[in-house]
């Protein structure tokens, strides 16, 4: 039997720093609930996770690998959208206990990459697997040509991950900058989030110019050095 150990140094490795201890949950706690909740082993399950750029989809699916693999279960992550567009690179996937399949919209819409989707889907559903879905929508509007794999995936209990409000973005940067040795105040935060973009996408993109800036300067992070750093 495969451990986890040995998983992690797959291909596509489960990434270190997204666990769902860290997600920041916000609106999400029935997600994050279900992720975690132990699987009937005697049947097929399946989840899929949907929603826009940074929502942090990809950081739950790296998440429940971890959350998993932790309690003995073989798990693995693919990324369709990262990956090449050959049905070779799914060989192997229905052997695990847990399979988090990432973009999987990127795959969507050719029948010579659907068909051997379909096929791994039959496999995991026959060993009674559970299966975790990423995708930027819902399974209808992922454009799948066939029928019998749309079908199955849109049976798929769904939730859109909602993105974060501003008292969730304020503790995501404060977690984020605390562990490049930051302290963000405040006055830093409110000014910041008063005038950027608010995308955490955006944001966690200044958080880097920031750090860089902070580095440079040897400075604390203050409002004249946001200035500097970010042009507000």
């Amino acid at each position: 039997m495969t451990g986890p150990r040995q998983q992690l140094s797959l291909p596509f490795p489960i990434n270190q720093r997204f666990v769902l201890g860290n997600f920041e949950i916000g609106e999400n706690a029935e997600v994050v609930q279900r992720l975690e909740a132990e699987p009937d082993r005697s049947v097929f399950s399946g989840l899929w996770l949907w929603g826009g750029g940074a929502v942090g989809v990809s950081h739950l699916l790296h998440g429940v690998c971890h959350w998993h693999a932790a309690r003995g279960a073989r798990v693995a992550y693919l990324p369709l959208g990262a990956v090449e567009r050959d049905p070779a690179v799914l060989e192997g996937l229905d052997f695990y206990d847990l399979l988090a399949l990432d973009d999987v919209e990127a795959w969507a819409g050719d029948l010579q990459l659907e068909s051997p989707l379909m096929a791994m889907y039959e496999r995991l559903f026959a060993r009674r697997a559970r299966l975790i879905v990423g995708a930027a929508g819902p399974a209808a509007r992922c454009g799948f040509r066939l029928a019998d794999l749309a079908s199955r995936l849109s049976s798929l209990t769904a939730y859109e991950v909602r993105p974060l409000n501003d008292e969730g973005k304020v503790r995501l940067l404060r977690r984020l900058a605390k562990e490049r040795g930051l302290e963000l105040s405040d006055a830093v935060l409110g000014y910041w989030l008063a005038r950027s973009h608010r995308s955490v996408r955006r944001l966690l993109d200044d958080l880097e110019v920031i750090d860089a800036e902070a580095m440079r300067a040897q400075r604390v992070v203050t409002i004249p050095l946001l200035k500097d750093a970010l042009g507000l």
